[in-house]
C-alpha cells in the first residue's frame, strides 16, 4: 500500500495527452468500479515514483475537490529499477498499447460476456473503436422483397447511357 498524495512523477505533466473525453471516461470508471489497478512505483531512496498511474491521481484530486471520499492509501506494485534511466524507459512501456481491439471482436466480446455497450462507453477507452458504430449497428434486417432475390434476375437501365440489362 501507498499514499498516493505522496508519489513523485517521472513523466512531465504533458507527457500524455488526456482529452476531455477521455478524462471524463476515465473518472467515471473509477467512480463506478473504484480502483482496479494497482499503481506501479519505483523506490529511489525515501523517494516513491510512480510509473503508471499519473492520470489517475489527477482525478482522484478533483473527485476530492467535488467532495467525494478518496482514500489515503491504495495498492502498488513495487518494480525494482537500477536507476532513473531504466525507471523512465518503464513510464514508456506502461504507457504502450501493443495490442488493437476491433469493431467485429468487441462485437463478440460484447456478445459472449452478456455485457452492453451502452452501459460501458462512458467509462471505457479504446481510441480505435469508434463506439457509435454499436449504435448504428442496431437495426431490424430488410424484408424479401426490400432485399430482392438472387434467383431472380432483373432489368437494370444504367442511370448514365440508359442501356438495360440483366443481372
Amino acid at each position: 500500500m501507498v499514499s498516493w498524495k505522496e508519489l513523485k512523477f517521472i513523466q512531465q505533466d504533458k507527457f500524455k495527452e488526456l482529452t476531455k473525453e477521455s478524462y471524463s471516461r476515465l473518472r467515471q470508471s473509477i467512480i463506478n468500479n473504484d480502483f482496479v489497478e494497482s499503481f506501479k512505483v519505483w523506490q529511489n531512496g525515501k523517494d516513491l515514483f510512480c510509473l503508471d498511474g499519473f492520470h489517475r491521481i489527477k482525478v482522484f484530486k478533483e473527485l476530492i475537490k467535488e467532495g467525494y471520499s478518496i482514500p489515503e492509501q491504495f495498492s502498488a506494485d513495487f518494480i525494482d529499477c537500477k536507476d532513473k534511466k531504466e525507471a523512465s524507459k518503464l513510464v514508456l512501456i506502461y504507457s504502450s498499447i501493443y495490442a488493437k481491439i476491433n469493431e467485429q471482436s468487441l462485437d463478440e466480446y460484447l456478445d459472449l460476456n452478456d455485457l452492453d455497450i451502452n452501459e460501458l462507453k462512458l467509462e471505457i477507452d479504446l481510441p480505435e473503436i469508434d463506439l457509435d458504430y454499436f449504435e448504428d449497428a442496431n437495426f431490424d434486417p430488410a424484408s424479401i422483397d426490400e432485399q430482392g432475390r438472387l434467383d431472380e434476375k432483373k432489368k437494370i437501365k444504367c442511370p448514365n447511357c440508359n442501356y438495360e440489362f440483366e443481372n
